[in-house]
C-alpha cells in the first residue's frame, strides 16, 4: 500500500465491515426481512459487503505486523503469524458454533434460528467495540 495512502484503507475496510455486521444484524432483526429467495439475495450481498471490508482490513494489517520484523526473521514471523490466523480463526468458529447452538435451544423455526444468528452478530459487535476501545491511542498508522 502506497505509504500516501496511510491507515484510511484500514479504515473505510473497517467501517465497510461494521456496517455490513450492522446490516446483517438488522436483517435479522426487522420484521420487514425478505423472504425466500429474497432472503438470500439480501444476505448474500450482504455478505459481499462484509467480505470487502475484512479484505481491505486485514492483508495491510498483516503487512503492519510483519513491517517491524528484522529481515532475517521474516520467514518466521510470517510462519508465525499465519498460524495464530489459523488457531484464532478455529477457535473463533468453534465458540461462535457452541454460542450459535447452545442460544438456538433446540429450535427449528426459523424464527429460533434469527434469534441465534443475530445473538451472534450483537456478540461480535460487542467485541468489535471492545476492540476499538482497547486499541485507541495506538499508532497502526506509523507501521502502515
Amino acid at each position: 500500500m502506497p505509504p500516501a495512502w496511510g491507515a484510511r484503507p484500514v479504515a473505510y475496510g473497517a467501517m465497510l465491515l461494521a456496517a455490513g455486521h450492522w446490516l446483517q444484524l438488522a436483517n435479522t432483526l426487522l420484521p420487514w426481512q425478505a423472504q425466500g429467495t429474497g432472503l438470500m439475495t439480501v444476505m448474500l450481498t450482504l455478505l459481499l459487503v462484509e467480505g470487502a471490508g475484512i479484505g481491505m482490513v486485514m492483508a495491510p494489517l498483516a503487512c503492519a505486523v510483519l513491517a517491524g520484523t528484522a529481515q532475517h526473521h521474516a520467514g518466521v514471523a510470517a510462519g508465525v503469524l499465519a498460524t495464530v490466523q489459523q488457531v484464532g480463526n478455529s477457535v473463533g468458529v468453534a465458540l461462535v458454533g457452541n454460542l450459535f447452538y447452545a442460544r438456538l435451544e433446540g429450535a427449528s423455526t426459523a424464527h429460533g434460528y434469527g434469534s441465534a444468528f443475530a445473538w451472534c452478530l450483537g456478540c461480535l459487535l460487542g467485541l468489535a467495540l471492545l476492540v476499538t476501545h482497547l486499541c485507541r491511542g495506538r499508532r497502526l498508522a506509523a507501521a502502515l
